[in-house]
């Protein structure tokens, strides 16, 4: 079967399949970029036509993408806030004056904002962690 390439709206071929698997392997053609052979109704992607010849660099995962990071920081903000909402309660209920619960209070809430600073200053650098990993995986690194 010979295939005809599309890419940025100049047409190239026709190639074998073997041909096309071969560019797709070595990343001188895209996944993205279109393909066309007779039987076809239109353009697809060459990754539908050739699937099983996806480079192996596009098929892995990077432990830090954004949607992990951010559900990562939630799960960790909101667990945060149940224990310091549980030691509030153990320090307002375990003083015995008022002046002593303004104390602690203010301790913890001390605490409270250092452990959201650091945590402001976490997602930022998990983020750029991630994304210089998903460049160094994809080829892109500087």
């Amino acid at each position: 079967m010979q295939a005809y390439l599309n890419r940025g709206g100049e047409q190239a071929g026709p190639y074998t399949m073997e041909q096309v698997q071969r560019c797709l392997a070595e990343g001188s053609v895209q996944p993205e970029d279109l393909a066309w052979h007779e039987g076809l109704p239109k353009w697809v992607p060459v990754s539908e036509l050739a699937p099983d010849a996806t480079p192996k660099i596009l098929q892995e995962k990077t432990f830090f993408t954004l949607k992990r990071v951010v559900v990562g920081s939630v799960i960790w903000f909101i667990t945060l806030m149940l224990v310091s909402a549980g030691l509030l309660y153990q320090v307002h209920h375990d003083s015995k004056t008022q002046r002593e619960r303004i104390h602690r209070a203010g301790l913890l809430g001390k605490g409270t904002l250092t452990v959201i600073g650091w945590a402001c200053l976490w997602l930022p650098w998990a983020y750029r962690y991630g994304k210089r990993k998903r460049e160094k995986r994809d080829g892109l690194a500087k």
